[in-house]
């Protein structure tokens, strides 16, 4: 169902179909997951949007209201220097009753176009609180008393560098100390803010060239880690920031755009190179090689994201138009491709996924496949989806902490899966 969603209109749902992640969408090969169509039972919301939609986030700490998704919007300038008009929107999605119903709740005007949107963790005393980064980091205060409302709590800026604003490329909020967020610019540089303060605790120069993402490693205040144009993912420790290590660097010196700490094994990160067909899963204990290659997509994989509740499973979406699930602790390793040759979209792997219920615990496959082999292990996806029947890219997705549904959008729609 398509909803149109003019601000504050809602529109029924039927009620949604069962599902769960171990009816398992399980090919031979690669090859098969490209050609087999998706499975017919997987339950999806649509919204379309009056804008293009690019920043998502669920909400981490409103446990009431756990289907509060916030959205933001990516318009470029006119090119005659008349500021976009760019929104953040937070929609709810509810699922309680006989009937779904989605609903626009709040919105508010954004004068840049927003490259990330997330909510406070829950670990917050503040949970209504979220931030967006654009020209600047913006701390939003969302209030769900009588009638929701959007407004600005703080604006944090680099005073010394006002007149020069680099745009921020990425953010994230730390869940061990949730007064911290790190941010990643296209000056190279990664600044720490204490969102209590509205100050930043210290800004470093963290590559040598335009920084694309930036993550914090779950379980700790102080490690994070940072990709950018020169290829390299780089750690660093508020501990000790006279030196950072260089943990990987991509082969043939790609920009890396994406990082995704796993949630629930902070030994695992995935990161995604620029025009990559594949993912690669790094191991901070064995640093240098990936030891784990993800390759299911036909063209460039735009977003990754690990689920919250189980440590094995990760997501990704791409220009291809499919979302796939992917089960990295039961690596799948067949025939494997010749050396350089892991981002063919034919790579031959046999997949053997096994049953896993939301919170569980998958083996740790990419650290056994790296001290077997020096080669990276292979993976077939678990599960396939193509959100647009048109095969429109999708170009972001986000996991629910709170639910079993996935958001992922193309343009300006955006579509509810539930896993």
């Amino acid at each position: 169902m398509t909803i149109n969603l003019p601000h504050g209109q809602a529109a029924p749902q039927p009620p949604p179909a069962p599902y769960a992640m171990h009816q398992h969408y399980a090919p031979t090969t690669a090859a098969d997951v490209l050609a087999a169509p998706p499975p017919p039972a997987v339950h999806a919301s649509e919204i379309m949007m009056p804008w293009h939609t690019y920043a998502m986030g669920w909400t981490a700490g409103l446990r009431d209201r756990p289907g509060l998704l916030a959205l933001g919007s990516f318009a470029p300038g006119t090119g005659n220097g008349a500021p976009a008009d760019n929104k953040l929107c937070i929609v709810e999605h509810d699922q309680r009753g006989d009937a779904a119903r989605i609903a626009s709740v709040a919105e508010a005007p954004h004068p840049y176009p927003v490259t990330k949107v997330q909510w406070a963790p829950a670990t917050s005393p503040n949970p209504s609180l979220l931030a967006t980064a654009g020209d600047y980091l913006r701390i939003w205060r969302f209030a769900d008393g009588n009638g929701d409302q959007l407004s600005v709590e703080s604006l944090l800026a680099n005073q010394s560098k006002a007149d020069l604003v680099a745009p921020l490329t990425s953010f994230d909020w730390n869940e061990t100390a949730p007064n911290l967020v790190v941010t990643s610019s296209i000056d190279t540089t990664c600044t720490v803010w204490d969102v209590n303060t509205a100050q930043a605790k210290t800004q470093l120069i963290a590559h040598d060239r335009e920084v694309f993402d930036v993550g914090f490693a779950s379980g700790t205040a102080d490690i994070f880690a940072s990709v950018g144009a020169d290829g390299s993912v780089r750690l660093f420790d508020l501990r000790a920031l006279e030196h950072s290590t260089i943990i990987y660097e991509h082969p043939q010196s790609a920009p890396l755009l994406r990082v995704a700490w796993n949630r629930q094994d902070p030994n695992y990160l995935a990161v995604v190179a620029y025009e990559s067909h594949t993912i690669s899963v790094l191991d901070v204990r064995v640093p240098s090689v990936a030891v784990a290659e993800l390759a299911g997509h036909t063209t460039c994989v735009n977003a990754v994201a690990w689920h919250p509740k189980n440590s094995g499973y990760l997501l990704s979406a791409g220009d291809d138009g499919r979302v796939l699930v992917w089960d990295v602790g039961a690596p799948t390793p067949a025939r494997k491709p010749l050396a350089g040759a892991v981002n063919s979209a034919t790579a031959a792997t046999t997949a053997t996924p096994t049953a896993a219920t939301s919170g569980s615990s998958a083996p740790a496959g990419p650290a056994a496949a790296a001290t077997t082999s020096p080669d990276p292990a292979q993976y077939a996806p678990l599960l396939a989806h193509v959100p647009n029947p048109l095969g429109a890219e999708v170009e972001n997705l986000a996991i629910s902490p709170l639910s079993d549904w996935v958001a992922v959008t193309s343009a300006s729609q955006v579509k509810l899966l539930r896993l």
